[in-house]
């Protein structure tokens, strides 16, 4: 015959145990899971070197290895951290005057600012010339243009044009022309450096007449100059679409998928900052390395 003792004792387990099993999980408002504390020195480092060298093209010097690393090991590399350090980076005169070069060198085949400034002064020669008084307006607007190009680096670091104006400005001036000359080379060329992309045929038809002065609808807009097909494709969708899948080809290596390429490019496109949206792949998870 089981003891009382016994009897409770099997009893006390069986309501233990049922207890147990009936506990539904607890969610606790505003408990952030501590960062987590294996996460090494090698994948730091790692993340510091590859972010300079990515964004700015070259290694961090020590005091700037020291600094970032000393913020990012603090929480192990904790979101909060890693967004101040890529503001850092982004908020440098040394990030413009990068990405100024870049675009420099993959749209303008590389030519340095000497030879725009040489090309000014020979617009100017011809301006200043009354007998090609005819052409005044031609060489005053491209003497404008390229000097908008030089402008650039200073004009990004004031805050007072994007990425997106730079982008406008290298592809609309005469370097831009020489080197994609003709009406066809010229819309080609631009789905290709900005959109990554061939044109349709029913684009590139639009877009030719457009330029050459002719009334004719491209991205459901509707312009009839090179002035207005220029406005048009750097407010497009297309164009937003087309700096994400940049970005994530250069820093990730991949293709955005659908959601990232219509959530990124919509804000994008509705902040016109470029920044946001280097900052929200270089403090990725997947950037980082984790």
């Amino acid at each position: 015959m089981r003891t009382p003792i016994a009897t409770l004792s099997a009893l006390f387990v069986l309501l233990f145990v049922w207890s147990c099993d009936s506990q539904e999980e607890v969610l606790v408002p505003d408990n952030t899971a501590p960062p987590d504390a294996t996460i090494s020195d090698i994948v730091v480092e790692s993340y510091v070197n590859r972010t300079y060298i990515s964004v700015l093209g070259r290694k961090a010097d020590n005091q700037e290895f020291d600094q970032a690393f000393a913020l990012l090991r603090t929480n192990n590399l904790a979101e909060a951290d890693r967004a101040t350090f890529v503001n850092g980076i982004l908020g440098s005169d040394a990030y413009y005057d990068n990405q100024f070069d870049v675009a420099r060198t993959l749209h303008l085949n590389s030519v340095d600012t000497t030879t725009i400034r040489d090309q000014i002064f020979i617009f100017q020669i011809g301006l200043s010339d009354p007998a090609q008084s005819a052409f005044h307006d031609i060489y005053q607007a491209e003497i404008d243009r390229l000097a908008a190009v030089l402008a650039s680096p200073t004009e990004l670091k004031a805050g007072t044009i994007g990425i997106r104006d730079m982008h406008a400005r290298l592809a609309y001036n005469y370097v831009y022309d020489q080197i994609n000359m003709g009406t066809q080379n010229f819309v080609i060329s631009m789905f290709q450096n900005f959109l990554f992309r061939y044109p349709t045929e029913a684009e590139r038809a639009a877009s030719e007449t457009m330029v050459d002065g002719f009334p004719s609808q491209i991205f459901l807009a509707t312009g009839r100059s090179k002035d207005d097909f220029v406005n048009i494709f750097f407010q497009s969708n297309d164009y937003y679409e087309g700096q994400v899948r940049d970005v994530f080809s250069r820093f990730l290596f991949r293709e955005p998928d659908v959601e990232e390429l219509e959530t990124l490019s919509v804000d994008y496109q509705q902040s016109n900052d470029f920044e946001a949206l280097m900052r929200a792949v270089l403090t990725s998870d997947e950037f980082v390395g984790l």
